[in-house]
C-alpha cells in the first residue's frame, strides 16, 4: 500500500523535543502524507511539549522565520493539534511554519473567541477543526458548531478518545463512541476525527460510530512495524466502506 492510499489514519507526534519531532516525522514521511504534532503547554493539560519545554538550539523559531523547514516539510502535510489555554498567539506561528490544519480545543474557549481563531485561520487559507472531550456534551458542541458551520468557519471535528488528553499510553473510553455518533449524525458533511486511545481493537467501532480519520499516536510510534500497523489500521477503514457501498 502506497502513501496515497492512507488517507483515514494519521501518526501523532507529542515530540518531548526536535529530535523526536524528527525521528518520528522522517520514519512515518515514506508511509502517510499527514501527520498530526500535539503540542501542549501545561495548562489546558497537565503535561508539556516541545517547545514549552525549551528549544536550546532555537529551531521553531529559525522555523517561524523561514530560515528552515520542518522536518520532511516536502514528503508530509501537518496538523497542528493546540492543546494550549489560549492558542492565539501560536496559531500564527504554526501557520508560518507551514500547517495545513489547525485544531482548537473548544474547552476553556467562549463560542466568540472560537469565532474570532476559526476566522484567522480560515482568512489564511488553512483548515480549521475544533475540538470536543466527550463530556462537553452534545448540546455544547451543537451551539458552536452550528454558528461556525453558518460562518463558513470549520471543516471538521476532533474527538478525544481519552480522559486525560495531553498524554500518550492513555486508555480508551468507550464513552466517546455515541458522541462521535451524535456529532457525524447532526452534521454528516463535517469531517471527524478520533484522537486518543486509537487500537486495532477498537478501529472498527470507531468508523462504524462515524470516524472519518483516526489518529494514533503510540500504537504506531511503539511499534516494531510502523509501516504494518498503519496499513493493518487502513484495511480496517477501507473494509467497513467496501462492505458498507455494497
Amino acid at each position: 500500500m502506497n502513501k496515497d492510499e492512507i488517507k483515514h489514519i494519521i501518526p501523532a507526534i507529542l515530540p518531548r523535543d526536535y529530535q523526536q519531532l524528527e525521528e518520528e516525522m522522517s520514519l512515518v514521511a515514506s508511509i502517510v502524507k499527514w501527520v498530526q504534532i500535539d503540542i501542549v503547554d501545561g495548562n489546558l493539560a497537565p503535561n508539556r511539549t516541545w517547545p514549552f519545554v525549551g528549544d536550546p538550539d532555537g529551531n521553531f523559531k529559525k522555523m517561524v522565520r523561514q530560515e528552515m523547514g520542518m522536518p520532511n516539510w516536502e514528503d508530509l502535510e501537518f496538523e497542528v493539534d493546540m492543546m494550549v489555554k489560549d492558542p492565539t498567539f501560536m496559531i500564527d506561528e504554526w501557520i508560518a511554519v507551514g500547517a495545513s490544519r489547525i485544531i482548537v480545543h473548544k474547552k476553556g474557549l467562549s463560542n466568540d473567541k472560537v469565532v474570532e481563531l476559526a476566522k484567522n485561520v480560515k482568512d489564511k487559507g488553512v483548515e480549521f477543526m475544533l475540538a470536543f472531550e466527550y463530556e462537553e456534551g452534545l448540546e455544547a458542541a451543537r451551539e458552536i458548531l452550528v454558528e461556525l458551520i453558518n460562518l463558513d468557519l470549520v471543516d471538521g471535528v476532533q474527538c478525544m478518545g481519552i480522559e486525560h488528553i495531553g498524554f500518550q499510553h492513555q486508555p480508551f473510553s468507550p464513552k466517546v463512541l455515541n458522541f462521535i455518533k451524535s456529532i457525524k449524525t447532526e452534521f454528516p458533511t463535517l469531517s471527524v476525527s478520533v484522537d486518543g486511545g486509537v487500537n486495532l481493537d477498537n478501529a472498527r467501532a470507531l468508523i462504524d460510530m462515524g470516524a472519518d480519520r483516526l489518529v494514533s499516536g503510540s500504537l504506531i510510534f511503539t511499534s516494531d512495524m510502523p509501516r504494518d500497523t498503519i496499513e493493518h489500521l487502513e484495511e480496517i477503514c477501507i473494509g467497513i466502506q467496501l462492505a458498507d457501498n455494497s
